[in-house]
């Protein structure tokens, strides 16, 4: 499997800026990368305003139960470390305590986290699930990428917005 780098890139960017609901741009932005990427999900994970719990927000390819499970486990294991180090990780989503309805593909799945930053101050992290071996480095990678221009796309907005 290969990537064409500069065109994952370009549609990220391209969802990112699409319309003025910056909600519905992530959403698209997450659909392209697990398109491109061919990931079994993608997920962001932000950290709530008045508690500092992180807690999911927008993700492609999780159905209404893996949602709520992954909601409920959002704020520890893997995606806390991520968010508190802001260094990304990846670990066989077997060894989470993250469990989802499609764990079939068993100890080939992996969890890959890349922080998603202000500045140096971190919003929360993006992450997905992949049951592909091969490319994974490039994979972490774009997905590295893709955090930084979704942190920069929030910027933006919280900017405009307040």
């Amino acid at each position: 499997m290969s990537f064409d780098t500069l065109q994952i890139v370009s549609d990220i960017n391209a969802s990112l800026a699409a319309s003025k609901d910056g909600r519905a741009n992530i959403q698209a932005a997450l659909d392209a990368l697990r398109e491109h990427l061919h990931l079994d999900n993608c997920f962001l994970i932000l950290e709530g305003p008045d508690d500092g719990r992180l807690t999911l927000s927008p993700a492609s390819g999780l159905t209404i139960s893996e949602f709520r499970k992954l909601d409920a486990k959002a704020d520890t294991g893997i995606l806390r470390r991520v968010f508190e180090s802001t260094e990304p990780a990846s670990e066989p989503l077997s060894g989470t305590a993250i469990h989802l309805d499609m764990e079939a593909a068993g100890a080939k799945s992996k969890l890959m986290a890349s922080i998603v930053a202000l500045a140096v101050r971190p919003l929360g992290a993006l992450a997905a699930v992949s049951i592909e071996g091969k490319n994974l480095t490039t994979v972490r990678q774009l997905l590295g990428l893709a955090a930084s221009m979704i942190g920069q796309s929030l910027r933006i907005e919280r900017a405009v917005h307040g």
